[in-house]
């Protein structure tokens, strides 16, 4: 068990290392581009919905209707991204979040995905297990 926390741990640091590295990096941006194959990102997570309503939604401490159709979560997760050509990437992630009944939750993922950009909007798609 300690030893599944530690690699968990680990895991953390080395996905906010890296992200907060590639942060660094950009801020001194010459603007001749960046043809590094590695983008760490951070995202925050904030609203969930679900299409049937909340199972138990009575369990649901900051639900936004009766019902638990939309549910605050509070968290965030860390992304480092290892480009593999313009369209195909590989996907870090780790997420530490309060789920929809404010128990603390999270996950590590690692997986491939597939992109389109059009100009600076870009879409990706991944399928791959937690």
């Amino acid at each position: 068990m300690v030893k599944r926390h530690a690699l968990i741990a680990q895991a953390w640091f080395l996905v906010f290392f890296f992200s907060f590295r590639d942060a660094s990096e950009k801020a001194g941006d010459t603007g001749q581009g960046d043809d590094s194959r590695w983008h760490g990102s951070l995202q925050y997570l904030g609203l969930t919905w679900h299409p049937g309503g909340g199972g138990n939604a009575e369990v649901y401490p900051l639900k936004l209707d009766g019902k638990g159709y939309l549910v605050p979560e509070v968290g965030a997760a860390a992304n480092l991204d290892f480009r593999l050509n313009g369209a195909f990437f590989f996907r870090f992630t780790a997420s530490l979040y309060k789920d929809c009944a404010f128990v603390t939750a999270g996950c590590l993922h690692a997986g491939p995905r597939i992109q389109y950009v059009r100009g600076r909007n870009s879409v990706n798609m991944a399928s791959a297990p937690s």
